[in-house]
């Protein structure tokens, strides 16, 4: 009789674990990014926001000032 070598088969529980966790960073790093683009947008918003509120006092109060 042949003898026949086991076959191991490569233990995929490992793969699936590292491609999970991977994943999961990928995810994390991916809400970090979205957190500081909206940070960054509110941020910018408030600064242009601010600067129009200041024209506009400037300019009525110029305004009344003339008056």
């Amino acid at each position: 009789m042949a003898t026949r070598k086991r076959q191991h088969k490569p233990r995929q529980g490992l793969d699936t674990e590292v491609i999970r966790e991977i994943e999961k960073q990928t995810q994390k790093q991916q809400e970090i990014d979205n957190k500081r683009t909206k940070q960054k947008l509110i941020f910018w918003s408030l600064i242009i926001f601010g600067m129009v509120i200041a024209i506009g006092v400037g300019i009525v109060l110029s305004d009344l000032a003339e008056w």
